[in-house]
């Protein structure tokens, strides 16, 4: 603390009362830091490729200038919005006071500005320069059944030497569906694929009492098909889905509103949901969760039952959500 006091002081002229780290995800740290000029928000962001942070600064203040709430970040006495020192890079951007919900607890007023703000991104990031490739060509490529039952098994080696039981029977399942798994069959490039948040999920929402005050962490910002992003919040988002199950009525409002401010094609709402299970069914996050040491490893461990449910409910559902999907206006 005393370290990043000195590094605010010497590259911002910031004189901090207090700081206080921030609980998030497994990603980087955060800082909330009180200076008598306001609060600002000290981020150490992760290194990995997925991770772009010289590029989210410039791209907040495009989204800023196109009405989109984003954060406002602050130079340094270079010039520069990224300062590298012997600690890592950081930068320092101002604090959005507000409500940030959890999982599952979004209000019907914040499911749906989500879906319309979800939109209004897409369009506004449309005549952008394209940013870096998500989930597309490679991923499709990389990300293969035989790959992921290797590390399934993998897992499943460690679930039982650790005694974990519901960790073993989620994999046992998970490597029956892998087992029977095609590689995803068609071009990628027919999907809408859009410049995107990457990460749109309820955490990244700062919340007035009934409106979005902020869309924060622009992070892993990226070129995603827009089906995924979309589906990705109902997910993580909607009450009805806490166990997995997918409310075909909400999530057919929810894509409506979202088709307001940008538009989808026919064939993206007929992929929407093979692509996130073959996304789901391809990627280990059980295993990402043995190999991790960070102290919120559980985050991996919650995501790899999450998601198993939901793979669970689309094994049953996957044809009927996506007829009525199909049928939505």
């Amino acid at each position: 603390m005393e370290q990043l006091s000195h590094l605010l002081k010497s590259h911002y002229n910031l004189q901090p009362l207090s700081l206080t780290p921030i609980s998030q995800g497994v990603g980087g740290r955060s800082l909330l830091v009180t200076c008598e000029t306001g609060k600002y928000v000290v981020k150490f962001p992760e290194n990995t490729p997925m991770d772009h942070p010289d590029a989210e600064p410039v791209l907040c203040g495009v989204l800023l200038q196109k009405g989109i709430p984003a954060c406002e970040f602050l130079k340094n006495n270079a010039g520069n919005y990224i300062t590298q020192t012997d600690a890592g890079l950081f930068y320092v951007k101002k604090f959005v006071p507000g409500t940030v919900f959890p999982p599952h607890a979004a209000p019907k007023w914040l499911m749906d500005d989500a879906a319309r703000m979800l939109g209004n991104i897409h369009a506004a990031l449309s005549g952008e320069p394209m940013l870096p490739e998500g989930i597309g060509e490679h991923f499709f490529r990389f990300m293969t059944p035989e790959k992921a039952l290797s590390s399934y098994l993998r897992s499943l080696e460690l679930a039982r030497a650790q005694k974990d039981t519901e960790a073993e029977a989620d994999l046992l399942f998970r490597i029956r569906i892998t087992e029977k798994l095609q590689p995803f069959s068609f071009d990628p490039h027919r999907l809408t694929c859009v410049n995107t948040h990457g990460d749109y999920t309820i955490h990244q929402l700062v919340c007035n009492e009934n409106s979005i005050a902020a869309v924060i962490d622009w992070t892993c910002a990226c070129r995603h098909p827009a089906v995924w992003e979309i589906l990705r919040f109902f997910l993580y988002a909607h009450p009805s889905a806490k166990d997995g199950t997918i409310d075909s009525n909400a999530l057919c409002r929810y894509v409506a509103l979202y088709r307001q401010q940008a538009p989808l094609t026919s064939f993206d709402l007929e992929q929407m949901l093979p692509l996130i299970y073959y996304q789901l069914a391809v990627c280990d996050y059980d295993g990402q969760y043995y190999a991790s040491s960070a102290p919120n490893r559980h985050l991996f461990r919650w995501q790899a039952r999450f998601f198993t449910r939901v793979l669970q409910h689309l094994d049953v559902h996957q044809n009927s959500i996506t007829e009525q999907l199909t049928h939505t206006k």
